[in-house]
């Protein structure tokens, strides 16, 4: 062991220990770093790979002559709201099996579903409900008092909830312009 730091202080032609240290912390942070740079490499290809294997292959578009009449497409079967809220959640627990390592509460985004329902030649399709805009928002507590305030452009104002004897007086509360 004495021999290894003898070579290395002869090598570096300095008896200096800070220099002898910084020397082997530069070299194990480069050994280090490029073996972190290579393990980070192989699991970013691992998800890939993993990836594109479950990625269906897409069909091979044909070409239509003019002499091939194009066949209409299929009416599509309407489906209760009770069906679709079936099959969104028969997606989840899909993305769920397809995706082990998200966490247990991880959901699919909107557009991964859609893709799913379109691939499944499904008549409609997911989207976000639009959120409520609120300007002062109390939730718990108690004996609040909301004053004086100038709230403008909320769809709402002013929401208290499970805030018992919270008092909200004198707020001036103008909605959000309406497009003309």
């Amino acid at each position: 062991m004495f021999e290894i730091v003898e070579a290395i202080h002869q090598a570096l032609r300095t008896q200096s220990t800070l220099v002898f240290v910084l020397v082997v912390a530069a070299v194990f942070a480069t050994l280090g770093g490029g073996i972190a740079w290579l393990v980070d490499l192989g699991y970013k290809n691992a998800l890939a790979e993993k990836f594109d294997e479950s990625k269906p292959e897409s069909p091979k578009p044909t070409s239509v002559s003019p002499q091939q009449p194009r066949t209409p497409p299929q009416s599509a079967v309407s489906l209760s709201e009770e069906a679709k809220q079936q099959i969104v959640q028969k997606l989840a627990q899909e993305y769920k099996e397809l995706h082990p390592e998200a966490k247990r509460y991880s959901q699919p985004t909107v557009n991964w579903i859609n893709k799913k329902l379109k691939q499944q030649k499904l008549d409609f399709f997911v989207s976000l409900k639009p959120q409520k805009s609120r300007g002062i928002v109390v939730e718990g507590g108690g004996n609040n008092v909301i004053e004086n305030n100038v709230i403008e452009g909320f769809d709402e104002g002013i929401s208290i909830h499970n805030s018992p004897g919270t008092t909200a007086e004198g707020n001036k509360v103008t909605g959000p312009k309406q497009p003309q």
